[in-house]
């Protein structure tokens, strides 16, 4: 005979990577200005990303053309870890550029952060499930066995390589001053362990 009990655990992290995403673009019905603002504003961008040590992920160029108008953009996300001050620069320098786009920061853990989390709330989740087993087994009377099987969920995130990229040009002027501040964020693990009955 056994027992199967599901426990749970669920906690609050404090984030420990920070994701901007910036995008220059144009737009135009002439498609060299678009490519050519987008150009441009891309310079300025990776101008001020340089001189940081941020990484930088994702970066794509997208081209469309809808209603006789070309539009050109080039993204990419930058990527900062413990320290928050290259990201704060680049939003700060790029706030008021034309034809550039800031957003973020997203807050995340980064894989040593988040397998660090987890094992502590899948460790608390074992804990859990076996205290219920043990209550329901001792109201009848009897006593937990050995452990049979454990089933959790994974995380299979995919992880990205870093790209570094560096570009020449003037850097422009602070425009906004900010901090940056890691949220908390919640995490939750669940295991189903099953018990022998002794």
């Amino acid at each position: 005979m056994s027992i199967r009990c599901t426990g749970t655990a669920a906690g609050e992290f404090p984030a420990d990577t920070a994701v901007l995403r910036v995008q220059a673009s144009g737009r135009d019905a002439d498609p060299g200005r678009a490519y050519r603002t987008r150009r441009e504003a891309r310079d300025v961008a990776l101008g001020v990303i340089a001189d940081t040590t941020v990484e930088v992920r994702a970066e794509h160029v997208r081209e469309n053309t809808w209603d006789d108008v070309t539009h050109a953009t080039w993204e990419c996300e930058l990527v900062a870890t413990g320290t928050y001050a290259g990201l704060q620069e680049i939003l700060s320098r790029l706030a008021a550029v034309p034809s550039v786009e800031v957003t973020g920061p997203d807050w995340r853990l980064s894989a040593v952060a988040r397998q660090a989390a987890r094992e502590g709330l899948l460790a608390e989740a074992v804990r859990v499930a076996r205290r219920e087993a043990e209550v329901m087994i001792g109201a009848l009377g009897g006593t937990l066995g050995p452990v049979r099987a454990i089933h959790s969920g994974q995380d299979h995130r995919g992880v990205h390589e870093p790209r570094m990229m560096a570009a020449d040009g003037q850097r422009p002027p602070r425009s906004l001053d900010m901090t940056m501040e890691p949220q908390l964020l919640e995490l939750s693990e669940s295991v189903t362990v099953e018990f022998g009955i002794a």
